[in-house]
This record gives structure tokens, C-alpha cells and sequence, in this order.
């Protein structure tokens, strides 16, 4: 076997392995909020959005959302912010888990 073609396949092979990985860590997370988040409303009390460059030059945006929920049993307020990494509610889940009470 010739080495061009030896290094194409190792580097679709790793590809292959890395999504493989990454795939299988959503899921466990997705399964983790299932068992120990729970649904929860909150109020968005902001949205902010910034244009710009990346350091190639190309163009981006970025929205910030801010929200405020309130514990329903013991009145205390959490303001949680997201980045546009994840979705709001996986934030939620994840920062206000089930042992949180």
C-alpha cells in the first residue's frame, strides 16, 4: 500500500472515530438531563446581538440571551445567560438540576 493513500485512510478513520465520540457524548448528556433535569419556563429578559470578523475575516454573528426564572417553592431568582453555545433549556437543565431543591 502506498503512503498517500495509507494517510487518507487514517484521516477518515479519525474523523470517523472523533464524530463517533462526540455523538455518543450527546447522547449521554441528553439521557443525564433526562433522568436528572427538569422543565422549566423562564423569562428572557434580554437579547443582544454583535456583528463582527473572525480572525480569517469572516463575518460572524453572536446573540446573547439573558433570562430570569424563579424557584416556584423557594422564591430564589437565577439569571442565566446564553452564548449561542447550547440551547437555553439544556442551560437550564444543566445549572438547575433535580438535586438542586
Amino acid at each position: 500500500m502506498n503512503q498517500p493513500v495509507f494517510f487518507g485512510m487514517v484521516i477518515v478513520v479519525g474523523t470517523l472515530a472523533l464524530i463517533m465520540v462526540f455523538i455518543a457524548y450527546q447522547i449521554r448528556k441528553i439521557e443525564w438531563l433526562k433522568r436528572h433535569g427538569r422543565p422549566i419556563v423562564a423569562v428572557v429578559t434580554s437579547i443582544r446581538h454583535e456583528t463582527g470578523k473572525t480572525s480569517a475575516g469572516f463575518s460572524r454573528d453572536n446573540y446573547y440571551v439573558t433570562a430570569r426564572w424563579t424557584h416556584p417553592r423557594t422564591r430564589r431568582t437565577y439569571t442565566l445567560l446564553d452564548m449561542g453555545h447550547e440551547l437555553l433549556s439544556v442551560l437550564y437543565a444543566r445549572r438547575i438540576g433535580a438535586g438542586t431543591d
